[in-house]
């Protein structure tokens, strides 16, 4: 899940209204209906986003407006986690590093402010486990 306020101040639980693009680097086994990207931001515990297995694996966020973005939040689910965690606007550059735990809790990488002005925000999860993979 990923939280933003909007350009206009109005913050979102979901910033599904802003996003112009959603890219991830892969699917398992090519299965979009079951594992594709549309899960990735849909709030529903039971789904997630299944990428193929690989040392890094990355999301691609494109804004049709200007956001500002506080913080990201991340669960990992059925064995695979990421040690590190990259954010990057693309336009600006901005990037921030932040340190995951290998579990199932919601954490967050909390930064200052991240202001997108329609870029793209670059996700890449870094140092990947899978443990039942």
């Amino acid at each position: 899940q990923v939280m933003a306020t909007s350009g206009s101040g109005s913050s979102a639980d979901s910033i599904n209204h802003l996003i112009e693009k959603l890219r991830v680097s892969s699917v398992l086994n090519r299965d979009v209906k079951q594992f594709g990207k549309q899960y990735l931001l849909d709030g529903d515990e039971e789904t997630c986003w299944n990428s193929e297995q690989g040392k890094n694996q990355s999301i691609s966020i494109q804004f049709k407006c200007d956001v500002r973005i506080n913080e990201v939040q991340f669960k990992f689910q059925g064995g695979f986690s990421a040690g590190l965690i990259s954010i990057e606007d693309s336009e600006k550059g901005v990037a921030i590093e932040t340190h995951m735990n290998d579990n199932s809790e919601l954490q967050k990488a909390q930064f200052g402010q991240i202001l997108s002005t329609n870029a793209k925000l670059n996700i890449t999860l870094k140092k990947c486990t899978d443990t039942l993979g």
